[in-house]
Formats: C-alpha cells, sequence, structure tokens
C-alpha cells in the first residue's frame, strides 16, 4: 500500500473516533456501542499497516549467513578478473570462475616465494598464462580473530592482452629519424673523373632510397653529402636484425682501385617528442663519424647500440684542419690565466709526451702552464719521468691534483689529452672545476664523452696524441722545441 491510501485510513479512523465521543456525549450510548466494533477494527488495521512498513525495508544491509555469502559469490563470480584467495600454508582455499581457468598457473606458483616477491613489490607483476597475459597483484588481508583466524592473501589477475596489444602497436609504429652521411665523399670526389661523377651520385641515391622505401620508409637528400630519413620503429628493428646491411651494399661503389664508398647513419627514436628525437639521431651521427665512420649508432633515452664499423681506419688527415685548430688552441691559451694539461688514469708515455707537447706551448705564448701527475705514478714511464725532471723548466711543471685544485680559475684552460672519457680522465674533479676545456684524442669515439669542451680535435686515424700535439704546434711560430738528451745512467 502506498503513503496516501493509509494517510486516508487514519483520517477516517480519527473522523470515526471523533463521532464516538460525540455520540457518547450528545447522542446515544446504544449508537456509541454499536460503532464501537468498527473502531477497534479500524485500530486493528492501521497496527498491521504500520508492521506491515517495517516488514518491507530492504534486507540486503542486514544480510547475515548464507544468504550474504552466497551474494557475495554470486558478484565475486561474475567479475571478468580472476580472484583466488590462499593460506599461509600454499592452499588455494577459494576461487572465481576466471581464476578456476588458470589451474596450470596456481599448480606451478610457488606460493610462499612469489606472494612474498609481490607483496614487496608496489606495482602488479606482469605475466603470460598460454596466450593471455595477466596482471598479477597481491592483497595481504588482515588477520582478524572475529572473522580469520588465519593470515590469507588475495591473488588477482587483470586480463591485459588487448592492452598489451594496442601497446605493442603503438610501440612499433613510433617515429624514428635517421641522419645519413657519406663519410669519403671529399676523397672519392677527388679520385672520380668529372665526367663520371653524375653516374656515382646517381648509385649512391639510388642505394639509399631504395633501402629506405624497402624498409616502408620516407627519405630526402639535404645535401650532396647528406640524407634525412623516417621510417617506423618496426622497420628499424629489421634493420638492426641485418646490421644496417646497407653499409655492405654501398662498400660495392668502387671510386678507383682501391676507394670504397662509406656511410655514417645516426638514428633516434623517443616517447617524448619529435625535437628530442632529432637532437639524439644527430648526437648519434656525430658519435659514428667520431669513431670513423662506416657504422650506424642508434640512441634511445638510456641506450645506443653500435652496428658495423669493421672498416680499419684510414688517415684522413687534413693539413687545413691541424691548422685550424692549431690557431684556435693557440686563441684559447692567450685567453687565458694558466694552461693545465691532464692525461688519462695510469698515465702512459703517448699521454705524458702530448702534455710536454702542450707545456711547450703554453710557455712560448707566455702562459703558466702544469702537468698534473697522480700520487701512485705508473712504473711504465720512471724512465722519462727521469730524462724530464732534470730540464729545470719542465721540473717546476708537474704538480698534483690537489694542487691544480687550488690554482684553478674561470680563466684557467684545461686541455685533456689522449682521452676523451670523463671517466678515465686522471683527475675527475679537475675536469668538473674547469670552465674552459680542451680535448685532444686519437682514440675512437665513445657513448661517453666530454661534452662541455670548447675545442674538440679527435682523430682516430692518428698514431698517437703526441702525433697530433706535434702536427699542432707546428703552425705555432712561437714555438721552440729543443729535444732533451738523457744520459747513459738514466735510460
Amino acid at each position: 500500500m502506498n503513503g496516501k491510501f493509509r494517510f486516508k485510513m487514519i483520517k477516517i479512523l480519527l473522523i470515526i473516533t471523533v463521532f464516538e465521543a460525540v455520540a457518547f456525549m450528545f447522542i446515544d450510548v446504544k449508537a456509541t456501542f454499536a460503532l464501537l466494533p468498527v473502531l477497534i477494527l479500524l485500530i486493528v488495521y492501521a497496527l498491521q499497516l504500520a508492521q506491515g512498513k517495517n516488514r518491507e525495508l530492504p534486507l540486503l544491509p542486514n544480510l547475515e549467513g548464507a544468504p550474504r555469502k552466497i551474494l557475495w559469490k554470486e558478484v565475486v563470480n561474475a567479475l571478468h578478473i580472476g580472484i583466488a584467495i590462499v593460506d599461509e600454508n600454499n592452499r588455494v582455499i577459494w576461487r572465481n570462475t576466471v581464476a578456476k581457468g588458470l589451474t596450470e598457473f596456481f599448480q606451478s606458483l610457488n606460493i610462499k616465494e612469489d606472494l612474498k616477491q609481490l607483496l614487496s613489490s608496489q606495482e602488479p607483476k606482469t605475466i603470460k598464462i598460454d596466450d593471455k597475459i595477466y596482471s598479477l597483484g597481491v592483497k595481504q588481508l588482515k588477520k582478524s580473530s572475529k572473522v580469520m583466524q588465519k593470515e590469507l592473501s588475495l591473488v588477482y589477475f587483470n586480463d591485459i592482452t588487448e592492452l598489451e596489444e594496442i601497446k605493442n602497436k603503438l610501440n612499433d609504429e613510433r617515429a624514428v629519424v635517421c641522419y645519413v652521411q657519406v663519410d669519403n665523399f671529399t676523397e672519392i670526389i677527388g679520385v672520380c673523373p668529372e665526367e663520371n661523377r653524375p653516374e656515382l651520385f646517381a648509385k649512391i641515391d639510388k642505394i639509399i632510397t631504395q633501402w629506405f622505401q624497402n624498409m616502408n620508409g620516407f627519405v630526402k637528400k639535404l645535401d650532396k653529402d647528406k640524407y634525412i630519413a623516417l621510417l617506423q620503429y618496426k622497420e628499424l628493428k629489421k634493420a638492426e636484425d641485418t646490421k644496417f646491411d646497407i653499409l655492405e651494399q654501398v662498400k660495392k661503389i668502387k671510386v678507383g682501385p682501391a676507394i670504397s664508398v662509406t656511410l655514417s647513419i645516426g638514428a633516434s627514436y623517443v616517447d617524448k617528442n619529435m625535437l628530442e628525437c632529432h637532437k639524439l639521431a644527430q648526437s648519434a651521427l656525430e658519435l659514428c663519424l667520431g669513431r670513423g665512420g662506416d657504422q650506424a649508432v642508434v640512441k634511445d633515452l638510456g641506450k645506443t647500440y653500435f652496428y658495423g664499423g669493421k672498416t680499419k681506419e684510414v688517415e684522413k688527415y687534413s693539413r687545413v684542419r691541424a691548422r685550424v685548430i692549431s690557431q684556435a688552441l693557440k686563441n684559447l691559451i692567450e685567453e687565458s690565466d694558466m694552461v693545465l694539461a691532464l692525461g688519462h688514469v695510469f698515465l702512459d708515455m703517448d699521454a705524458l709526451g702530448a702534455g710536454v707537447g702542450v707545456f711547450c706551448a703554453a710557455k712560448a705564448l707566455g702562459k703558466r702552464c702544469h702537468i698534473i701527475l697522480s700520487q701512485e705514478q705508473n712504473p711504465s714511464i720512471e724512465s722519462l719521468m727521469k730524462i724530464l725532471v732534470k730540464d729545470d723548466i719542465l721540473k717546476s711543471a708537474f704538480i698534483k691534483e690537489s694542487e691544480a685544485l687550488e690554482k684553478i680559475t674561470k680563466k684557467t684552460l684545461l686541455v685533456v689529452v689522449d682521452t676523451h672519457r670523463p671517466s678515465l680522465c686522471l683527475s675527475r674533479k679537475i675536469l668538473d672545476k674547469s670552465e674552459r676545456v680542451v680535448v685532444i684524442d686519437h682514440h675512437r669515439r665513445s657513448e661517453e664523452f666530454i661534452d662541455k669542451a670548447h675545442l674538440v680535435y679527435l682523430e682516430p686515424y692518428a698514431s698517437s696524441t703526441s702525433e697530433m700535439v706535434t702536427e699542432i704546434l707546428e703552425y705555432i711560430d712561437e714555438v721552440k722545441i729543443t729535444p732533451t738528451i738523457p744520459d747513459k745512467s738514466a735510460v
């Protein structure tokens, strides 16, 4: 019954009650007794209505015992997430419908070890069961003396197969930026007769264009020896599987009897934006060229991968470049208040000789210069040190790390010789404190590099750093090197 009907019944009851009272007082007692049974029936009916209203209250919040358990089992079984309850004795005491389909997993599950590892992890673990991928998590159920007598763990599985497929598809379709450069373009142009150059350019363009088109990529020529290309990440993985076979394909183009065309490729893929991808790809190409070319370098935000690079280094020395580097170094020395020469750990003859060359250049230009030595001297250079310390000028040139740190100013020039890797420098503290840095090295460029260098002279072809410093000194007119002649006892 609705509320309006109840209100009408109560209203009728009140009217009859009032009529009974009036009849009793003013009309007739017999009439009062005649209406009394009707009044009693109405009172009883009103009481029944009131009790019926209470019985119609929802029973769900007060469910107890079996009805409540049946209801919750139905709800949990209807979920699309697998749920299982595991006790402290490695027993699965209950599973919902989805979890029952993962029988093989529960049979192989090491409850104590696997659940312990999952409980300590803040993120769910991804596992593969058959052809499905699940996100597996664990919730520790608190022990209660009234409800639970044992420690229980709630294990839940969420089927994320479709989500992973979407993620993999998006990952495969990520954009990859590639920069391509012909390493020895100047050399092959110099060797190739002028009438054959158009044919040579066409061969190079054809190999590069077809290779990227086979990778479903787009390639655009930026300059006579430079290209930019875009392709998808899944195609890049194919190129990595073939070790960038374009490097071998382009070598088949012969210019003269001994010169082959070689390429340098820098590629990058990131999740952030195309600008970041472009910068990393350029950095990868620079790294590739610094290592001598004829290889591909692939970079992301965390790792660097190298492919190719099997060609032996050939001399690419240009006296023009040596002269330019020499002039730039001279200008930096003249603008400095002091010059420091820093080698690598376990100082060897090459690093020491290059340091002496830098010292001579600085002294010739009227600047103070010091060569930094380690506290634990490398025994292999002791014989050379005995010769050098006999020279009065060189004797005062060698200082230790602590002395150098006290002398460094904002105008001090640090020349790092025979290494370009910060981790291999003889003193990382001196490198970090110096604001003006020059790097002179003959090793192939590695991923780790001194990024803050003002001037870099890196030539992998050179036999030694001392050779490179000697070439630089030839173009500084003020430098006059007098050889130090050892006596027999010092040798």
